[in-house]
């Protein structure tokens, strides 16, 4: 699992190399707000993500669906092109 902490919109691939990296156990969701087609989306709070000693972070957690064929199969259902 990659974990990244972002502000930033659209991010090129320099950008995401660049990111902080972090543990998934600084992450703890804490509400379900929507699904799609490639996957869910949470509300959580993250621990120390932006220093050691940031304190607690509001995040919102895209959770992608794993397999490619589940992915394609749901956008399918919906009528979308692939």
């Amino acid at each position: 699992m990659y974990c990244w902490c972002c502000s930033a919109a659209t991010l090129t691939v320099e950008d995401v190399a660049s990111l902080r990296h972090f543990s998934r156990d600084q992450i703890k969701l804490t509400m379900f707000l929507g699904s799609g087609a490639f996957g869910e989306v949470f509300e959580g709070v993250a621990t120390n993500i932006l220093s050691e000693t940031s304190g607690c972070t509001k995040v919102a957690v895209k959770v992608r669906y794993h397999s490619c064929q589940q992915t394609r199969s749901a956008v399918i259902r919906r009528g979308e092109d692939v």
